[in-house]
């Protein structure tokens, strides 16, 4: 039962992580390409009436740069969580090789149970065999 448990969680946290990587990939090239389409803008204009679709571009390339800085921060958050979530799946696996031992150390003692039993009531046979002949 925990085994699968662990498998869950850890199916689980990678869908989560790749939904999340895929995200953060799609709104970067996003923020990226509106980045570069702003600074050509900007390189482009040379008339005095475009100086001011120019400073409106440039107002623009501000907003995307600060957008962008948020999309990096969440970058950033994304790998945390990355780093936290592969710490999860190794403390799930250590969970899961100690359950697994805990298992066969059970398994060990119910042979071992089973052996005692299987002796005693030889010996209990034995004793009602002797005490039949002395009767």
């Amino acid at each position: 039962m925990a085994p699968s448990f662990a498998k869950m969680q850890n199916v689980k946290a990678q869908r989560e992580m790749g939904t999340r990587i895929s995200e953060v990939s799609v709104e970067f090239t996003n923020q990226s390409r509106d980045y570069s389409e702003a600074s050509m803008k900007i390189e482009s204009t040379a008339s005095a009436s475009e100086l001011h679709k120019n400073d409106e571009a440039e107002a623009g390339l501000e907003i995307r740069k600060n957008q962008f800085s948020k999309v990096m921060a969440l970058e950033n958050e994304l790998h945390q969580k990355l780093s936290r979530i592969k710490k999860m799946k190794e403390n799930l696996g250590e969970q899961l090789s100690a359950i697994k031992a805990n298992i066969s150390a059970i398994e060990a003692n119910n042979s071992s149970i089973k052996a005692n039993i299987s002796s005693i009531k030889v010996i209990i046979s034995d004793l009602q065999s002797e005490k039949n002949i002395s009767c």
